[in-house]
């Protein structure tokens, strides 16, 4: 056991080593850069016309034929990938008892696309769907004619 610790003190002795670089043993020390001063987030300037809004409204304009029986449904909803209703995500869902329904609901805005449904409670009936796209309609009016 003795053996051991003396070799392991020879060997940590050597590891100190020696000097061979300049006589000069001052430390260096490195002057740091100046660091601009911020008033923090007061000095955050927005472009002219920036909301911080978290949604936007988006006027929509229904029209049904009249020749249209009543007792139309309206589902508004987020777009799936393939372009029709995801149910579970609703802004609004009413019954249209008239041939025109206008509402503005608030678009959340990381949403980009809705569908707009409008269908019966008939099994035969075919769904309308009609598609809104952000980017390519814009938040004007959003008219359906059916």
């Amino acid at each position: 056991m003795r053996l051991l610790l003396t070799i392991m003190l020879v060997a940590l002795s050597g590891c100190g080593g020696t000097s061979t670089g300049t006589s000069d043993d001052s430390p260096t020390t490195a002057t740091p850069s100046p660091v601009p001063e911020h008033d923090g987030a007061a000095s955050i300037r927005p472009p002219a016309g920036f909301e911080f809004a978290t949604s936007q409204t988006l006027p929509i304009e229904i029209e049904v034929a009249a020749s249209e029986p009543s007792g139309l449904y309206l589902t508004v909803c987020r777009a799936t990938d393939h372009l029709t209703s995801d149910y579970r995500r609703c802004l609004m869902k009413t019954r249209m008892d008239d041939t025109q329904l206008t509402r503005s609901i608030e678009v959340p805005n990381d949403v980009d696309r809705l569908v707009v449904a409008l269908w019966r409670m008939q099994p035969t009936q075919r769904v309308a769907e009609h598609v809104w796209n952000r980017e390519r309609d814009g938040l004007v009016t959003f008219r359906v004619r059916h």
